[in-house]
């Protein structure tokens, strides 16, 4: 619940035009909150990327597995899910 609240508050200063920079280790709440992913690995910038353009391979790529996108809705929500 706190992070429903955290984040609406984010939410609500990103769109009075603040920019927000946040370090989130929960794939599935970046996805859903955020307009680009910057994705560390050993303190190094490895992707810089619109979040709706995360793929299965990136993620791959980034945690070393493999992970399944499924869209929720037509609103353009995803959930990612490790295998």
């Amino acid at each position: 619940k706190r992070a429903q609240l955290i984040m609406n508050l984010v939410r609500e200063l990103a769109s009075e035009g603040k920019a927000i920079l946040m370090a989130l280790h929960e794939v599935n709440l970046a996805l859903s909150c955020t307009d680009r992913i910057l994705f560390l690995q050993n303190g190094r910038l490895l992707e810089d990327t619109p979040s709706s353009e995360v793929s299965g391979d990136l993620l791959e790529n980034v945690y070393g597995i493999s992970w399944e996108i499924w869209q929720l809705g037509e609103n353009g929500r995803r959930l990612v899910v490790p295998l």
